[in-house]
């Protein structure tokens, strides 16, 4: 990988912790959108050819009622990121209960490594 500086080995570039933060922020002069508003943006290229663009006009239509539509989200997941979020989200309510349970039931708050206490119960010997 070539730097200003020099070059850096893919894999340090890559698995060097910082390296890749580091590298490419050292000399960031500007963002992409303050470059384009000094410089203007770049000529359009295809298959190594300029492709000029004469004329920005165009005659594009769009409805208004398209546009001002709001999609309806309902209550079940719509991706699979949100089914593992409510998994989870279900999970720590359980776990919640569980513990509200156990410490209405036994009369204390039960940590994870905290185990019940067992008490046997013996009948008096009959004699």
């Amino acid at each position: 990988y070539a730097t200003q500086i020099g070059e850096i080995s893919f894999c340090a570039y890559n698995t060097g912790i910082g390296w890749r933060k580091i590298i490419e922020n050292m000399y960031k002069t500007a963002t992409v959108a303050e470059w384009n508003k000094k410089h203007g943006k770049h000529a359009v290229y295809a298959a190594g050819h300029s492709v000029p663009l004469d004329n920005f006009d165009h005659t594009l239509i769009l409805n208004p009622g398209d546009v001002a539509r709001v999609r309806a989200h309902g209550e079940e997941p719509e991706t699979a990121a949100e089914e593992e979020r409510l998994a989870r989200q279900k999970a720590r309510e359980a776990q919640k209960m569980k513990q509200m349970t156990d410490e209405l039931t036994f009369g204390k708050n039960l940590g994870s490594n905290e185990k019940t206490e067992l008490v046997k119960i013996e009948l008096a010997n009959r004699r």
